[in-house]
């Protein structure tokens, strides 16, 4: 069984795209984030926190080349509309990549259409490959030790005596 690592990565800050329309432009309610690899992987999963983002496509590069294709295509960040704050600040996983080759190179393309939030952004990206490259089958530990990161951050959020937020701390550092 392979291991899940994290894979160092720098991020671009949230870059908007601006249409323009006979002599005006104006702000899309789109944004795009250039995520490069420190190394060359098969990603397995992405995971973030969301600040009010609708939906976000990821786009992969391979190595050398210019093609940048679509590993998916609008997954929901806010859960009932773009409109209602639900989903809005949560922490989203991304775990469906079909990566088929080593890649160098992520987009998050993000969108919210809706008028009601002015900005909109994830941050505290995280990408996830396996640790033995020739095993990309979908493991139970990758599950695991994002499921045991979310619960705990979850907690965290929650949490309101210092007590107990140290205690969820400890629990996201130990095996």
């Amino acid at each position: 069984m392979s291991s899940l690592v994290e894979v160092p990565c720098t991020a671009s800050r949230p870059l908007s795209l601006y249409t323009v329309c006979r002599e005006s432009t104006r702000e899309a309610a789109c944004k795009v984030i250039h995520l490069e690899l420190k190394e060359s992987c098969r990603p397995v999963a992405i995971q973030f926190r969301n600040y009010y983002t609708h939906t976000v496509s990821v786009l992969t590069k391979e190595g050398e080349s210019n093609c940048w294709s679509c590993a998916v295509n609008n997954w929901p960040c806010m859960r009932e509309s773009c409109h209602c704050e639900t989903g809005g600040q949560s922490w989203i996983l991304i775990d469906t990549l079909s990566v088929l080759t080593d890649i160098t190179e992520l987009r998050l393309v993000l969108r919210q259409p809706s008028p009601v939030w002015k900005d909109f952004w994830v941050k505290d990206i995280s990408v996830y490959c396996h640790g033995n490259q020739e095993d990309v089958t979908p493991s139970n530990e990758m599950a695991e030790i994002i499921s045991r990161n979310l619960t705990a951050m979850a907690a965290i959020a929650r949490a309101s005596p210092v007590k107990e937020l140290f205690s969820n701390v400890d629990s996201l550092t130990t095996d």
